[in-house]
């Protein structure tokens, strides 16, 4: 939540509308937040645990690490989508992985991971 937090200010642009996170400008975003999640993080994955939040927040600090490198490791979001699927494989964690393997890959790549989900479950979402 800190990370998600500390990007709020960039979510909206000037006219107001919703900014993609690859849009935000990384200079609006809270780096006091982003160094406290960092430090809760790391405590959590000091002591071995690495269930469904954790996993979360780990994608987060990757998206975050692009206010101090000015880059996004989308492999190693796609990484670490693959293992919350693993424990728990909801919708969001789907179509946020089908994403990640985009950024790293490539649309066509995309466009095979989303079509190996079930259309039932993504007729509403």
């Amino acid at each position: 939540m800190l990370h998600c937090e500390a990007r709020r200010p960039a979510r909206r642009g000037p006219d107001g509308r919703y900014e993609p996170l690859s849009a935000r400008d990384p200079k609006q975003w809270s780096f006091p937040l982003i160094e406290e999640a960092e430090r809760h993080l790391a405590e959590v994955f000091k002591r071995g645990r690495s269930g469904r939040f954790q996993l979360e927040a780990a994608i987060q600090s990757i998206h975050s690490e692009q206010a101090r490198t000015g880059f996004t490791d989308w492999a190693a979001i796609a990484l670490f989508y693959e293992k919350l699927i693993h424990i728990s494989p909801t919708l969001g964690a789907r179509v946020g992985y089908a994403a990640a393997v985009a950024e790293a890959t490539g649309p066509e790549t995309r466009l095979s991971v989303l079509d190996s989900i079930e259309h039932e479950s993504v007729s509403n979402y």
